[in-house]
C-alpha cells in the first residue's frame, strides 16, 4: 500500500514553487505544472509524478539533462511514497549523471559500503572538487535534509567546492532519497 497523506496540490505549489524556480526550473514550467496537476498521488494525467515526468522527458529528449534532472527531482517530491516516485528518482539520477560532464567542477558518483546492523549497506554519494584532487583536500560533508536531497542542492554543492577549495561529499540522510531505495536492495551480511 503506497504511503499517502492529505494535501492539496495548490498548497504544495504555494509552499514550494519559489524553491523550484530558485533551483533553476523555469517559472513558466512551474506555472504550467501548477495548472496541469490536480492530485498529489494519482499516477495518471493530472497526477504530480505523471505531469512532472512528462516535462522531464521533454527536456531529456532535447539533451537538457541537468534541467531534466531538476524536473524529475520535482516529480519524486516530497517523498518516495510509491513506485512512480521511485522511478522518477531513478530518472533524476540518470539525467544528473548525463549532465555531469557540463558541471563547472569535477564530479564523481560513488557507492560506499557502510556498516549497518551487522551487515553493510551501499550509500550513493556525490563528490565535487574544483581540482579533482579529492584525497588531498579537506572534505566538507553536505546533506540537504528530509524532503530535498543531494541532487536538488546542486548549486550549493558546486558553489561550496568552488569557493572553499574543499572536496565536497554530498549524501542523503538515512531513510531518505537514494538511501531509502538502496537500503532495501543492498543490505548484506558481513562474512565472519
Amino acid at each position: 500500500m503506497p504511503y499517502t497523506y492529505p494535501i492539496e496540490t495548490e498548497a504544495m505549489f504555494d509552499d514550494r514553487a519559489d524553491q523550484f524556480v530558485a533551483f533553476g526550473i523555469p517559472a513558466g514550467d512551474v506555472e504550467r505544472m501548477r495548472s496541469n496537476i490536480t492530485d498529489m498521488w494519482l499516477d495518471a494525467p493530472g497526477g504530480w509524478v505523471y505531469e512532472w515526468s512528462i516535462l522531464g522527458a521533454e527536456y531529456a529528449e532535447k539533451g537538457q539533462h541537468y534541467l531534466a534532472s531538476l524536473i524529475y527531482g520535482c516529480a519524486k517530491f516530497p517523498c518516495l511514497a510509491h513506485e512512480p516516485r521511485a522511478v522518477a528518482l531513478g530518472k533524476q539520477v540518470e539525467e544528473y549523471q548525463a549532465a555531469s560532464s557540463s558541471f563547472p567542477v569535477r564530479f564523481e558518483r560513488r557507492l560506499l559500503s557502510v556498516p549497518y546492523v551487522g551487515g553493510e549497506v551501499e550509500v550513493p554519494v556525490h563528490i565535487y572538487s574544483a581540482t579533482g584532487e579529492y584525497e588531498s583536500l579537506p572534505v566538507l560533508l553536505m546533506s540537504a535534509g528530509v524532503d530535498t536531497w543531494k541532487m536538488d542542492i546542486h548549486g550549493m554543492l558546486v558553489a561550496a567546492a568552488q569557493h572553499t577549495g574543499a572536496t565536497v561529499l554530498a549524501f542523503d540522510m538515512p531513510g531518505t532519497g537514494e538511501i531509502a531505495t538502496f537500503h532495501s536492495t543492498t543490505t548484506r551480511t558481513r562474512s565472519s
